[in-house]
């Protein structure tokens, strides 16, 4: 059964009081084709699901603060989440930023120690909140299922060296129109996209500071990248992924 659980602000959790105490169509299809729970047996998922809660958080709400005690793992169905770590000066180095379908500190639940990271929701987010200790006696009762997991973890951790090359190899203006590639349903011709989070949260997901991001964009003005508010029109979709895909 979903409860809708209530914590107070110094919990970093928030009261729900527009919750839905049941998930919707859209949440069972996310469920259904996340990978590791998509390779579930129903019984397994029922499991999960049965010890699971729906929280909902506003923008700026802290999930958890690296070092605490790891007592769940999180699927978002709606918003989106920075996973960061504190850097000197009071800065923030961003690992990454999860959206809806991703699973949120999964790796965390085999330490054997406190969150390795911390997590802010950074739009209004819906997210499904799993046990750790459920997913790990699901996990030391079913060999094939472990080693799914170590596979999904094997995966994550490509993607985030991909990430790094990308940063290592590509200039600030290649990282943008990745990024902005990225947000692309078309496949070509012209688009118009929506930002999904502010910008100063784009610039430190992509490894740069704010102001080299306003200078990227200014240079992407080139391959027909135009701005309006939190718009952006691509003139031409090819035009920007061979800019993107170039060594220059």
């Amino acid at each position: 059964m979903f409860i809708a659980q209530e914590f107070t602000n110094d919990e970093m959790k928030v009261c729900r009081e527009d919750f839905t105490q049941t998930l919707l169509p859209e949440d069972m299809d996310i469920i259904q084709h996340t990978p590791l729970l998509a390779e579930m047996s129903e019984d397994d998922l029922n499991r999960i699901l049965d010890e699971s809660s729906l929280v909902n958080l506003p923008c700026g709400e802290r999930l958890f603060l690296r070092g605490e005690q790891v007592s769940s793992i999180y699927l978002i169905l709606d918003g989106g989440v920075k996973i960061y770590r504190d850097a000197p000066k009071g800065k923030q180095a961003v690992i990454e930023i999860l959206t809806r379908g991703e699973l949120i500190a999964e790796e965390a639940i085999f330490l054997g120690q406190g969150y390795p990271t911390s997590a802010e929701i950074i739009s209004d987010t819906r997210l499904l909140e799993i046990p750790s200790s459920t997913l790990l006696s699901l996990l030391q009762e079913n060999n094939d299922l472990a080693i799914r997991m170590l596979g999904r973890l094997s995966q994550k951790q490509c993607e985030l060296v991909f990430h790094i090359e990308q940063i290592k190899n590509h200039s600030a203006s290649q990282r943008l129109g990745e990024f902005l590639l990225s947000l692309c349903v078309e496949k070509r011709g012209p688009a118009v996209l929506r930002l999904p989070y502010n910008k100063l949260t784009i610039a430190a997901s992509l490894g740069m500071k704010p102001e080299s991001l306003s200078r990227a964009m200014s240079k992407l003005k080139t391959y027909g990248v135009s701005v309006k508010s939190y718009d952006v029109i691509l003139s031409d979709i090819a035009v920007l992924r061979r800019f993107c895909g170039s060594s220059s």
